[in-house]
C-alpha cells in the first residue's frame, strides 16, 4: 500500500507503522509488553527511524556533544571511533548527548539535535583506552557487531544532555599522516544524511519534500573533515579547542 511499514519480533510480535496517518498499531505478547528496555532502547528508535519524516525528525548516523546549548555533530563512516571520541570529549568535561545516531528537527526554526537515551555503544578496542570497561561483559549490539554497551553517566561519570543546538558538524577519520581540519562544502554532509534516512516510495512525495527540507538545513551547518593520527585523548582535546574557536570566532546559530 506504499504508506506501510511491518516490523516482526519473532512470530507473535508485529508492528504496523503507518507513515501517511503517523500512527503505528501492534500485536505483542504479554512478555513483551512489560519488556521496558525494549521499549525504550529499541521501538523508540526504531519509532523514530521509520516514522521521522512524518513528524519531523532527521535520524543522522552519528555522535553529538555539546558545551551547554551549543553542540556539534561528529559524524563519519561506520567504526571510525565517533563513539569512542564523543566518550573521550565528555571525559575532558563537555556534555554528552548520543553516539551512534542523534535526531535532528525544528524548535520554533531553530535546529536542535536529541538523544533516545540509548547506552552507549563501543567497540572492544575501546577497552585499551578507557580501563573502566574490564569489568563489563560485551554484548552482540543490533547491528550484529561484538560491543560493549554500557551507561555512560554510571560508568564513566560524566554529564548526559538530552537535547542541544548544534553549531557544526566535523567528519571524523583516523589518519596515520598529520592531523588536520578541512572545510568541507555542505554537499558533503548532505550526502551523508541521505544515506542514513529511511527510503520512502514516491507515492510519499510530500513527506520526501518535508524530509529534504529538514537534511538542508543541517547540511547548512559549518563541516569540516577532522583527520587525527592521535589516540581518542588526543584527538579530543584537538578538537575541544578547534569547537571552542570557532564558537569565539562567531559561528550563527
Amino acid at each position: 500500500m506504499h504508506h506501510l511499514a511491518i516490523a516482526t519480533f519473532g512470530p507473535a510480535n508485529v508492528f504496523v507503522f503507518d507513515l501517511h496517518r503517523r500512527r503505528i498499531a501492534a500485536r505483542v505478547t504479554e512478555l513483551l509488553a512489560e519488556d521496558e528496555t525494549f521499549w525504550r532502547l529499541i521501538f523508540l528508535p526504531m519509532a523514530a527511524g521509520m516514522l521521522g519524516a512524518a513528524i519531523g525528525i532527521l535520524p543522522m548516523h552519528g555522535a553529538c556533544v555539546s558545551r551547554g546549548d551549543d553542540g556539534f555533530l561528529i559524524a563519519g563512516v561506520s567504526g571510525t571511533g565517533k563513539s569512542t571520541l564523543a566518550l573521550a570529549l565528555a571525559l575532558r568535561g563537555l556534555e554528552y548527548v548520543s553516539d551512534d545516531w542523534s535526531y535532528c528537527s525544528l524548535r520554533k526554526n531553530v535546529l536542535v539535535a536529541r538523544a533516545m537515551g540509548a547506552p552507549l555503544k563501543l567497540l572492544l578496542e575501546a577497552a585499551s583506552y578507557f580501563p573502566q570497561l574490564a569489568d563489563y561483559p560485551t554484548c552482540i549490539s543490533m547491528n550484529g557487531e561484538l560491543a560493549y554497551e554500557v551507561e555512560p553517566s554510571m560508568v564513566f561519570n560524566i554529564r548526559r544532555r538530552s537535547r542541544c543546538y548544534p553549531r557544526l558538524c566535523v567528519f571524523y577519520e583516523r589518519s596515520a599522516a598529520r592531523t588536520e581540519f578541512t572545510r568541507l562544502d555542505k554537499k558533503d554532509l548532505r550526502n551523508y544524511l541521505m544515506k542514513s534516512v529511511e527510503r520512502l516510495p514516491p507515492q510519499l512525495a510530500q513527506m520526501q519534500a518535508t524530509r529534504m527540507q529538514l537534511i538542508d538545513r543541517v547540511a547548512e551547518l559549518p563541516c569540516w573533515r577532522f583527520s587525527s593520527a592521535g589516540l581518542p585523548e588526543q584527538a579530543a582535546v584537538e578538537l575541544q579547542y578547534f569547537f571552542e574557536e570557532q564558537l569565539q570566532l562567531g559561528i550563527p546559530r
